[in-house]
């Protein structure tokens, strides 16, 4: 296993998500080297919880308006964003695939007149790790998007909270979703720009 996941690091980022997608990946998505040239400087202030002065959870008074702050131009370079969910006690199985099968249709979301998805790919997988340290997270998710302000436009809410600025289906699939979610620790979120691989 882990030498098919070293093939697809060395392989590149393009390699890697034609194998991860499960929508259409575009043909010309920059090399390794081009992603992590064009990543910006990332300086994290000391008990920050963010790793870039513009991030997610920076609030929307001290960063760039909505328009920029979610243009598909804004911090290009590929951008891996990891959810996990751990469920209440009482979610079935036919339910979870349900959250499974509304995550996954967000992969073809477009913005308003675009032609096609903003979202690279989406891949869900429920947890098997024979670890022991997985803090009860059942099912996870892998989103790939071609820059931070693509992330930024599927975040939405709370972080922007302009209509116009950030897609509606997910923020319906939040809502429900979150009811089913175990209330403490019920979801927890990764993102990273990829900076460097082996």
């Amino acid at each position: 296993m882990y030498d098919s996941r070293r093939r697809l690091l060395k392989a590149g980022a393009g390699s890697m998500l034609a194998c991860l997608s499960t929508t259409a990946a575009p043909a010309s998505l920059p090399p390794t080297s081009a992603v992590s040239d064009s990543l910006p400087s990332r300086t994290a202030a000391p008990g920050s919880l963010s790793s870039t002065t513009a991030a997610a959870g920076t609030p929307a008074s001290a960063r760039e308006p909505d328009a920029v702050f979610t243009s598909d131009a804004y911090q290009p370079g590929l951008l891996l964003h990891i959810v996990l969910f751990k469920y209440k006690a009482e979610v079935t199985a036919e339910q979870k695939l349900e959250v499974q099968r509304r995550f996954l249709a967000l992969g073809g979301s477009k913005r308003a007149g675009a032609a096609s998805a903003y979202i690279l790919s989406i891949t869900s997988g429920s947890q098997n790790s024979l670890e022991g340290v997985g803090q009860g997270y059942e099912q996870g998710y892998t989103v790939a998007f071609k820059s931070a302000g693509d992330r930024n436009y599927y975040v939405g809410k709370p972080v922007v909270t302009d209509q116009a600025y950030f897609d509606s289906r997910h923020d319906e699939f939040k809502a429900y979703v979150g009811p089913l979610l175990a209330p403490q620790g019920g979801v927890l979120v990764f993102d990273y720009a990829v900076e460097a691989q082996a």
